[in-house]
């Protein structure tokens, strides 16, 4: 799942009941997406409707417990130089291999580290059954900055001017689920969506039994 617009609530519960039933995804979220803003205005799911900057997987985050920030990451120690004549851009940095999980299938092997750009910050709270590891992490030296203001690409320079430190935050910015999910539809299915207007409803789903909690244990990239 790679930047999803907004799910309706079936959407959102198949993606849900898959999770549990399967227990396998990579999912990439964006807080600020520079390809959705400069695509023209095409947005593949909904011709109609521009593509959405900002992305997120609600109410599924929520249910397992973890957030995504609003917010744009930046970080100062790991800026990488984007144009010459220029100091290096704190909105586009490198996670040395050194600051990756060390130990996860995924980044064990890394040996070039990871760059991101407009990257967005997780947190999480304690969900029972389910284990949360930080994949790649920030140095010290960061702030967060609006979207909309990451979107506007201020140079080195301007985010020099406006720069406030975090006070050593380091921010996750990939992690890893493990575990037992719970689902978050506590009622069941939603109500089945209405036609569109000059279309026939759609034909109803064979009835799959509703799950709870996970058929079997989840790992979520």
């Amino acid at each position: 799942i790679v930047h999803p617009a907004p799910l309706t609530p079936a959407q959102a519960y198949a993606i849900d009941q898959f999770m549990l039933r399967n227990g396998r995804a990579f999912i990439a979220l964006d807080p600020a997406a520079v390809a959705a803003q400069d695509s023209g205005g095409f947005n593949p799911m909904s011709p109609t409707a521009p593509p959405p900057t900002a992305s997120t997987l609600d109410p599924l985050l929520q249910a397992w417990g973890v957030t995504l920030a609003p917010s744009v990451v930046l970080d100062a120690e790991g800026a990488v130089q984007v144009r010459q004549n220029e100091p290096p851009q704190p909105l586009i940095f490198a996670v040395p291999a050194a600051a990756t999980d060390r130990e996860d299938l995924v980044t064990v092997r890394l040996n070039r580290g990871l760059n991101f750009g407009l990257a967005g910050g997780f947190s999480w709270i304690e969900r029972d059954g389910l284990k949360v590891n930080t994949l790649a992490q920030t140095s010290g030296a960061t702030m967060r900055l609006p979207a909309e203001a990451a979107l506007a690409l201020p140079s080195p320079y301007e985010v020099h001017d406006m720069w406030q430190s975090g006070g050593g935050r380091r921010e996750a910015v990939a992690l890893r689920l493990s575990g037992n999910l719970s689902s978050a539809f506590a009622q069941g299915a939603p109500a089945p969506e209405p036609a569109t207007e000059g279309g026939a409803a759609a034909s109803p789903a064979p009835p799959v039994p509703h799950l709870a909690r996970s058929q079997r244990p989840a790992e979520i990239d």
